[in-house]
């Protein structure tokens, strides 16, 4: 589903049925462009903005290297494996509880 919806907000952004909102946060601008700096043998710092830590502008380089939206499957994915993660530490912990 959220592959669906990387695509579906792709499609829009580059002219998908015309002009209208933009839906990617600025903040994954920020970001990309920070990868650009690091693929161009500069520091992700000299954009103004970015306040992230660096390995984060190396992700966002993927933008550069592989797909527009690659930074943003790289994001969706991670979602996911947080949530089933947290899902999976719940779940074991509420069966611990009934152990007991």
């Amino acid at each position: 589903l959220r592959l669906v919806v990387v695509s579906v907000v792709h499609w829009l952004e580059t002219g998908g049925v015309g002009p209208g909102p933009r839906y990617t946060d600025v903040d994954h601008e920020v970001v990309a462009d920070a990868g650009a700096l690091l693929l161009a043998g500069r520091s992700p710092y000299e954009r103004a903005t970015f306040r992230y830590p660096p390995w984060l502008a190396a992700l966002g380089a993927t933008n550069h290297l592989v797909h527009p939206c690659a930074f943003k499957v790289l994001l969706a994915v991670a979602d996911t494996l947080a949530a089933a993660l947290m899902l999976s530490i719940t779940s074991h912990s509420g069966q611990e509880r009934e152990g007991q």
